[in-house]
């Protein structure tokens, strides 16, 4: 007999029951099980005691693949069509909505002290209960975006070795940060997490040591749960043991991701659905689908729902990595679902505020969204505590939303500039994520090695840049429109007496399922954004210096008013100083 599925096996099943399958003592159907099963009419039970015929041991394995084949199928089906379903109701249906946050009166005093301006812009320095004396952005790479699971020894080394003969390092790119999937399954016999040797046959320990003769330093990943976001053991339960290991191997930065909490799913709290069929985690599909339709961060305020219960968690980390002596770089990454800006730079050094990047110009603007929210609250970045929009995007070729089933997207040139001088503006970790050891990839090299934009995101102040000017012309892009502007400017003070401005040409931010389609809109062109002195609270008559610090050229003095064209998605730099 040929393999059956589920009509089949049930029909198995009731003969089963009745007595006939060639496996139960009595092979002939009785005459209780002809009136039990009557009513159904299958024709094997009714007229005269029929054998059915026998079905091995192997038939039925067949059977019972089959099924599971057919099960997967469907499975997979249906996860493609809920995702062309959800892109199609992005294309159509998604509208950013923007919120301005109003500087403060006093924002800018051009005579103040260093001192004055932080208090002025920031809610002075924090009592840390983790203070380890980090009190710059954090710059380095991460395995994860390039990588995911298959990052090792050798690829590890490959990279750091490419971060210092290609001067990323003297640029400040210390950080080699080793993202999921770098443990065993289980701890070994005295708790400790262990790496998988077929990955690093020489362990952390020897992996540390070689990055320290290199120079750089070594970063590593945990979770706040029980497991990580890849299912590998996590530090719930053993934060002291788990620091007190990471000290003993020489990290010097923790990634403490938000998985693996008890009772807790993706994004609904109480909804975990677990693995329905290899490799998918259907307990990310409500939060995937808040992403897909461009809801990830709050339209009219900035308040999560909080759901979650991890902050303690999170801290008691901190206090293991605080009693073990050593240095090591805090990451919290609860993807700001708790408002992590309220609370996370007590405890941390950096703090992401929302769920995953992506190389698509849609998400990041998603992020920047986000970013001119938190930038409203004075404590959401001081030195030694900074608000992390995610790990860069530039020369990474990834997946949009990092669903693999999803077409590969990257960012462009011109996008690619604009997350380094955010970035840079938002004193912002910057952590690379691509393959720095490919030849093709020099220009992202010297994309991020841009010394004028290092210089202001490690800027002594650490003051956030907090947009001033916001430009939406009409206020919503309609597609019976043929023009349409929508242009930021950001203000960042610096230490030295200057003051940074980024002009960003956002354009275009709606996602849509073409591939080619989201770049540089034909509704959208160059735009020449303005900023007139009276919007920086200056005196018309003052002569003020001017530095494109992304093209890192003078532009002369300037009086009264700036102007520069900047491209659709793209972003300029200008730092201004009082002229002598």
């Amino acid at each position: 007999p040929q393999p059956r599925c589920a009509t089949h096996a049930a029909m198995d099943l009731d003969l089963n029951i009745a007595g006939m399958h060639p496996a139960s003592p009595n092979k002939v159907a009785s005459v209780a099980a002809d009136k039990k099963f009557g009513d159904l009419n299958y024709p094997l039970l009714q007229g005269s005691p029929v054998r059915e015929p026998f079905v091995s041991p192997a038939q039925q394995t067949k059977r019972i693949t089959c099924c599971r084949i057919c099960g997967v199928c469907c499975s997979v089906l249906l996860a493609a069509v809920v995702i062309v379903l959800v892109l199609l109701a992005r294309a159509i249906f998604w509208s950013p909505t923007y919120v301005f946050h109003a500087l403060p009166d006093n924002f800018m005093r051009w005579n103040s002290t260093d001192a004055a301006l932080q208090g002025i812009w920031q809610s002075g320095r924090l009592s840390k209960s983790y203070d380890n004396g980090v009190m710059r952005p954090p710059m380095g790479w991460n395995s994860w975006n390039q990588y995911m699971f298959g990052a090792n020894e050798t690829i590890v080394l490959s990279i750091g070795k490419s971060m210092v003969e290609s001067g990323l390092a003297a640029a400040g790119y210390v950080y080699v940060i080793i993202d999921d999937g770098w443990a065993m399954s289980v701890r070994d016999g005295e708790g400790r997490l262990q790496p998988d040797l077929n990955k690093f046959p020489h362990g952390m320990k020897y992996l540390a040591d070689e990055l320290h003769r290199l120079g750089l330093k070594f970063g590593i990943y945990s979770s706040v749960g029980t497991e990580t976001c890849g299912r590998f053991p996590a530090s719930m339960g053993h934060y002291d043991l788990d620091a007190n290991t990471f000290a003993d191997w020489g990290v010097d930065y923790v990634k403490l991701d938000r998985c693996g909490w008890p009772s807790e799913a993706f994004d609904i709290q109480g909804m975990d659905l677990g693995r329905s069929w290899p490799g998918v985690d259907y307990s990310m599909l409500p939060q995937a689908a808040r992403v897909a339709l461009g809801n990830d961060y709050p339209l009219q305020h900035i308040r999560y729902n909080k759901r979650t219960s991890r902050i303690p968690g999170f801290q008691a980390m901190a206090a293991a990595l605080n009693k073990t002596g050593r240095q090591m770089a805090y990451a919290v990454c609860n993807w700001g679902q708790n408002d992590d800006w309220e609370w996370a730079p007590e405890i941390s050094n950096l703090y992401r505020i929302s769920w995953d990047i992506d190389p698509s110009w849609p998400r990041m603007m998603e992020i920047y969204e986000i970013m001119a929210q938190v930038a409203a609250y004075a404590s959401a970045t001081t030195c030694g505590s900074f608000a992390d929009p995610d790990m860069m995007e530039i020369g990474v070729d990834g997946h949009i939303d990092n669903f693999k089933l999803i077409y590969k997207s990257s960012l462009s040139p011109t996008e690619s500039s604009t997350q380094m001088s955010m970035w840079s503006m938002w004193n912002s970790p910057i952590i690379l994520a691509f393959d720095v050891t490919n030849p093709k990839l020099a220009w992202a090299v010297e994309m991020v090695s841009n010394p004028d934009l290092i210089r202001i995101n490690q800027d002594p102040l650490c003051i956030q840049a907090r947009r001033i000017i916001m430009t939406r012309e009409p206020a919503k892009c309609k597609p019976a429109y043929k023009r349409c502007r929508a242009t930021d400017v950001w203000l960042k003070p610096l230490a030295n007496g200057s003051f940074a401005l980024a002009l960003v040409n956002v354009a275009d931010t709606a996602a849509t399922i073409l591939p080619w389609a989201h770049n540089e809109s034909a509704k959208y062109g160059s735009e020449t954004i303005s900023v007139p002195w009276k919007a920086l609270r200056l005196d018309e008559s003052a002569r003020l210096t001017v530095r494109s610090a992304t093209r890192r050229q003078d532009l002369g003095t300037a009086q009264g008013i700036v102007s520069v064209e900047v491209a659709p998605h793209g972003t300029e730099v200008l730092v201004l100083t009082p002229a002598p």
